[in-house]
């Protein structure tokens, strides 16, 4: 069963969300491989506010050649379908799912190479997350693959924590889920700034727990956005 996601208040009228609905099909079809020798998955995920420009091109494959991961999402693309297209065919991947951008805002696209994973089956999309069954070879077991951008907005970012609970409720699999979720759920997440809201950091611990998540942790800065305003004395 497909499980049908929550998507937030209707849009004004001149935004079209039409194309939500088609951004499950892949670009090229998805096909079991019978032979895979690496059972492995090494993902990358980037928040890359852009990905038209010629400095986050060269980031990339500078990225790519260093990591060489199996399948890499890019969230706030703000791109639409010949983009994301033109933008895989340029760094040798084959195989897409994608939520083309609203204006000059949002988009996700999702990549990898149907040589490096023997399937990936689309599960749902809205315009702040994909998610996939993805098998990395013949010889693993699947796993449910979610990539997430959430909204600014608390009350989207709440409809984003009912279809995590939903897709749970839906499948058995094991599950790795990642992302941008644009909110923190301990005081030192922060530095400086407005006290953290217990309220909006419970609804997310909430739903953590109720989805069974275990946080993996990370390695390197504790740190990694600036609003790059300083203190004034």
């Amino acid at each position: 069963m497909v499980p049908t996601l929550r998507e937030k208040a209707p849009p004004p009228k001149d935004i079209n969300y039409q194309q939500l609905s088609l951004s499950l099909n892949p670009t090229r079809a998805h096909r079991e491989r019978s032979t895979q020798s690496n059972p492995l998955m090494k993902i990358l995920l980037w928040n890359c506010r852009g990905a038209t420009g010629a400095d986050f091109r060269r980031n990339l494959k500078a990225v790519l050649s260093w990591n060489n991961p199996t399948m890499v999402c890019f969230t706030e693309t703000k791109m639409k379908k010949a983009a994301n297209e033109a933008l895989m065919v340029e760094f040798w991947f084959t195989n897409m799912l994608h939520v083309d951008a609203i204006g000059y805002s949002e988009g996700m696209i999702m990549l990898w190479r149907e040589h490096e994973v023997a399937h990936v089956d689309p599960i749902a999309a809205t315009n702040q997350e994909i998610h996939a069954n993805v098998q990395v070879s013949t010889s693993s077991q699947p796993c449910i693959l979610s990539w997430v951008y959430a909204s600014t907005s608390f009350n989207n970012r709440k409809i984003r924590w009912d279809n995590l609970e939903h897709i749970s409720v839906s499948h058995a699999q094991h599950w790795i889920l990642c992302g941008d979720f644009n909110e923190i759920t301990s005081a030192v997440d922060k530095f400086g700034g407005n006290p953290i809201n217990n309220n909006r950091a419970n609804a997310l611990l909430d739903c953590l727990q109720n989805i069974n998540m275990v946080d993996l942790r990370f390695t390197g800065s504790r740190f990694t956005w600036s609003n790059l305003r300083t203190k004034e004395h």
